[in-house]
């Protein structure tokens, strides 16, 4: 599995069949890992700079976050097809600080201010607009968050634009500082400001 020049991202579909590579030339190439085969070969915008890449849930959607000096852009193309079907531009001064799909057609997008819009792909708009949990991250499974908070890492089940909390991981005696889900979202990892990082459990979550 080739790509024309230096790789700077790749991912994995959600079903583990295919992994996508995006190069600094801004070529984006969907490969089957079974075949080893090529699917389909994407041309982005070299001009901007690779943020992240995501496939949505049925893998014909890859959602493509970049940005210039002025703004901040998710490109949304359809993986067979090869067509860009969405492009949502996003002002410097609000950014993204995170983004994920929440359906094949939706994204979550946070911004810096910590606000979350859902943005459907078939109308090329924010459908809705609500607050969010600062520094949320969702499990890389399903609709759940974990956030740090004091000392404490909380866990949270976002549904129908509500952020209900579920569980609470307490061992930390100073401040979390990050938070990491593991690939398959059964384990978290969380660091405090002094350099302890505790492992967790978290096959337990819906």
């Amino acid at each position: 599995m080739t790509c024309t020049s230096d790789i700077e991202q790749v991912v994995w579909s959600k079903d583990g069949q295919n992994i996508v590579c995006a190069d600094d030339a801004g070529e984006i190439c969907l490969f089957n890992v079974n075949g080893f085969n090529l699917v389909s070969r994407l041309q982005g915008d070299k001009r901007l700079i690779w943020e992240k890449l995501k496939l949505s849930p049925d893998g014909y959607h890859l959602a493509i976050a970049m940005n210039t000096n002025d703004k901040h852009i998710i490109d949304v193309w359809h993986t067979i097809s090869t067509n860009r079907v969405s492009r949502l531009e996003i002002s410097e001064s609000e950014g993204v600080q995170f983004f994920n799909w929440l359906s094949d057609e939706s994204l979550l997008i946070i911004d810096r201010n910590g606000s979350c819009s859902v943005w459907d792909i078939n109308k090329n708009k924010a459908v809705d607009k609500f607050d969010c949990i600062p520094e949320a991250l969702f499990r890389p499974i399903g609709n759940i968050v974990a956030s740090g908070y004091n000392n404490v890492v909380q866990i949270w089940k976002f549904e129908n634009r509500k952020w209900d909390p579920i569980a609470e991981l307490q061992s930390h005696t100073d401040d979390v500082d990050t938070i990491a889900w593991s690939p398959n979202g059964m384990k978290l990892a969380s660091s405090s400001v002094f350099g302890v990082v505790t492992i967790w459990d978290t096959s337990f979550l819906p």
